[in-house]
């Protein structure tokens, strides 16, 4: 038994397969209900982005993409043939099963044969002709006959004592080499019987490792594939490899040639064997010759279309077009302008692309987020704002596929390290993020580095410019100036007691 736990209930269970995922058949038709409600989900989140490239719209692949292939799933063909070599190996164990209870019968017959002796024959067969044989017309009577029976019995079973006396070591030594034989044969079916079991179990593993279904393209193309035969127990012969080895060196020098058994030995040894000749035609044709949908040729990667965000001016200039859900990190020194970048870039998002979600984990509701919010003219009806200030609450109150684009501020008084990110990420899969952190005196983001290293996108932020220092959509060192520059009535000094905003 193997300790699993349930995908869908989260309880630990015990599972006779490696490969079992659910603790009940309920719970395998909950998940599965639920990933179809989150795949229609999915959809209909995407489908509400606005502004969306597909590969085919973008004038640098324009004539490079084609339509993603139809895909359909497929017995494994690895699988069948495992399946097959199982059922041939039950069948074998069968089979010697059935011969070891055989001779095990007939061991019980050898072992009980002193019942069987010659004189009980012989006895029974007097008996027998006693009762029977002719006789005159005053000994009719049963009594008669039963009497002459006895008689007879008596001489038979004197004659069979006396043949058994003669014969008896002669037969016990044939009694016992029969049982030798019988036994001899009983373990050679044992011993079979649990090296088949270990080749059954051993397969029975095998196939649990391997997927029943694939997924591979319907219209595939037939491929050739050549037939490397091995054939290490023939003699190598001469017409068939003329190349010679040295024994101690391993490389192949002129002046020996293998021709015999021995020669196969050496041969074996040193990986050399008898290969026939490859043939041209097919010998199977499989619909792809990788079994997971883990693995697809370069061709395949070509064929799907991809949406990248349509970024427009300033924007597209800075970013390019990323992925739907990509990963952007911003980081700065405090007062440098990180906030005031974010917020506007949010703006332009939630005006321009789809719904933005903003989690103030520093600011929360204060007058200093409004500030910034009405300074930068941020106010729209697809930009939302979030008052959380721990990383529990992020992933407790906002939902999966509910925002377009997630924006945290800050990782670090939220206290979110780089593995708690990459948990977030894979919630909201489906979501771009854009995450603010703190930078150290050097520059550097603080915290881990690895942070950077997973993000698509890394922004520096110093003295109101932001400039890219990683973007896998782009190249990078494009600028930004997040301040206006002031005019000269705005740096005049203002009356005193009077604001703005």
């Amino acid at each position: 038994m193997i300790k699993k736990i349930c995908e869908n209930c989260g309880k630990e269970f015990n599972a006779q397969r490696y490969v079992a995922k659910f603790c009940s058949s309920s719970c395998r038709a909950l998940f599965w209900q639920k990933q179809k409600s989150l795949a229609d989900a999915e959809m209909s989140f995407k489908n509400n982005l606005k502004g969306v490239l597909k590969d085919d719209e973008r004038a640098d692949t324009k004539n490079h993409t084609i339509k993603q292939p139809e895909m359909q799933t497929i017995l494994n063909p690895e699988y069948l043939i495992i399946t097959k070599q199982i059922a041939d190996k039950e069948k074998e164990i069968n089979n010697l099963k059935t011969e070891h209870d055989k001779l095990m019968h007939n061991l019980d017959k050898l072992k009980n044969s002193d019942l069987d002796s010659t004189a009980l024959r012989t006895a029974t067969l007097g008996a027998t002709l006693g009762f029977v044989s002719p006789f005159s017309k005053e000994d009719l009577s049963i009594g008669n006959r039963i009497g002459k029976a006895f008689i007879y019995s008596i001489i038979g079973l004197t004659g069979g004592t006396l043949i058994d006396n003669i014969s008896a070591e002669s037969r016990k030594k044939d009694r016992i080499k029969a049982i030798a034989q019988v036994n001899v044969k009983i373990k050679d079916v044992n011993a079979n019987i649990t090296l088949k079991t270990q080749e059954l179990n051993s397969l029975q593993d095998n196939r649990i490792k391997v997927n029943r279904e694939i997924t591979v393209e319907k219209n595939s193309i037939t491929k050739r594939y050549l037939n490397l035969d091995f054939d290490t127990e023939k003699t190598i012969k001469k017409q068939e490899i003329q190349s010679t080895v040295n024994v101690k060196s391993g490389q192949l020098t002129p002046g020996l040639t293998l021709t015999n058994a021995s020669g196969l030995n050496i041969a074996k040894e040193l990986t050399l064997t008898n290969v026939k000749k490859p043939v041209s035609e097919p010998l199977q044709t499989l619909k792809n010759a990788n079994q997971s949908d883990k693995i697809i040729s370069s061709s395949q990667l070509t064929k799907i279309d991809y949406m990248a965000l349509n970024f427009k001016s300033k924007w597209q200039n800075f970013f390019g077009n990323p992925s739907i859900n990509f990963h952007c990190v911003v980081h700065g020194m405090p007062g440098e302008g990180k906030s005031t970048f974010a917020i506007q870039f949010a703006n332009y998002l939630a005006e321009n692309i789809g719904t933005v979600i903003y989690v103030s984990g520093e600011e929360g509701f204060s007058k200093t987020m409004k500030d910034k919010i009405v300074r930068n003219n941020a106010v729209s009806e697809n930009l939302f704002l979030a008052d959380l200030r721990k990383y529990q609450d992020l992933i407790k109150e906002v939902k999966p596929n509910t925002y377009n684009f997630i924006f945290i501020d800050s990782l670090d008084n939220m206290g979110i390290g780089a593995n708690e990110l990459k948990e977030i990420r894979n919630l909201y899969i489906n979501s771009a993020l854009i995450t603010i952190s703190q930078s150290t005196k050097d520059g550097k983001i603080r915290g881990s580095n690895e942070i950077v290293h997973d993000s698509y996108i890394a922004v520096a932020v110093s003295d109101g410019v932001a400039t890219t220092t990683k973007n896998r959509f782009l190249e990078k060192g494009r600028f930004y100036q997040i301040f206006d520059k002031p005019s000269d009535n705005e740096n005049k000094l203002m009356p005193w007691g009077m604001v703005r905003g």
